[in-house]
Order: C-alpha cells, then sequence, then structure tokens
C-alpha cells in the first residue's frame, strides 16, 4: 500500500521569463506618455479632432501596455512547478488546465543550467529527464535548491 503523496517543494516561475511582456508594456507607456505631453505642447489653435485623435491613442497604448502586464501575471500565476516525494508535477494554464507528471522511478537524470545574469538573479532553470520525455522547470528561484530535491530524491527510489 503507497503512502500519501507528501509535497516537498511549490514554485512559480520568476517574472524574468515574462520580461518580454514587462519590457514591451513599459515601452508602450513611454510612449503613451510622450503622446500626452505632445498634447500639452500642442498650439491652443489645433483643431479638436486632433487633440481627440492624440488623446485616443495615447489611452490606447495605456490600455494596450495593461493588458501585456495581465498577461504576463496571469501566465506566471497559471504556471506551478510541484516536487512531491513521489514525481514531478507541471501544472501551467488558468481556464485551460494541462499537466505533466514525471515519476522519480522512471527519471534517469536531472540538469541545473544557469546564465550569468540568471546567476546574479538568483534563478535558473532545471531538466528532469527519463530519456523518453524531458520536463523544463523554467526560471524559478534557487534552482541549486531545486535540483538537489530531486537528485536524493531520485536516489532514494533507486
Amino acid at each position: 500500500m503507497q503512502t500519501p503523496e507528501t509535497t516537498l517543494m511549490s514554485l512559480r516561475p520568476s517574472r524574468v521569463l515574462f520580461l518580454r511582456y514587462y519590457v514591451a508594456a513599459f515601452l508602450l507607456l513611454i510612449l503613451s506618455v510622450v503622446i500626452g505631453f505632445g498634447i500639452f505642447m500642442m498650439p491652443a489653435i489645433g483643431p479638436v479632432v486632433a487633440t481627440l485623435v492624440t488623446i485616443g491613442v495615447a489611452g490606447l497604448l495605456l490600455f494596450t501596455a495593461l493588458i501585456l502586464v495581465l498577461v504576463a501575471e496571469l501566465s506566471r500565476l497559471g504556471t506551478r512547478y510541484i516536487v512531491t516525494d513521489f514525481r514531478v508535477i507541471r501544472k501551467v494554464g488558468i481556464v485551460r488546465r494541462k499537466e505533466n507528471a514525471m515519476p522519480f522511478n522512471k527519471l534517469e537524470r536531472t540538469e541545473m543550467s544557469q546564465g550569468v545574469i540568471d546567476r546574479i538573479l538568483g534563478i535558473g532553470s532545471v531538466v528532469v529527464d527519463t530519456g523518453e520525455d524531458q520536463m523544463t522547470i523554467k526560471s524559478v528561484r534557487n534552482p541549486r535548491d531545486v535540483e538537489q530535491t530531486i537528485s536524493s530524491r531520485l536516489q532514494k527510489v533507486r
């Protein structure tokens, strides 16, 4: 009879994984501010329609920036990595959930990778491999701890 499964770690990816969304939102925010200041720099005799169009464009850029930040946050919050004493699980999605689980008795190896920027930020990725399939635990804090937890559990299973 199998004992109940115990969660050893529960992780979410860092915001760095979704950095492109935040950068795009920041650039759109700057562009909307520049366009907004352009309204005040226009001569008072300028047509009202041009002013309304400029306000509309600035508002649309601001709205798009907000949507990009929401997409990034929902994507991040919708991704979860769970390491239990029997398996590694990746859950993705909020509305449409996708779950991938790899039992420890099928795992062959683990691999941790960190670039220079990742080391500075204290994040990295861990790859677990069954020989047939791979799961990448992307952009998590303290990847060495994650890799050591999985490796030590893998040794206990063997």
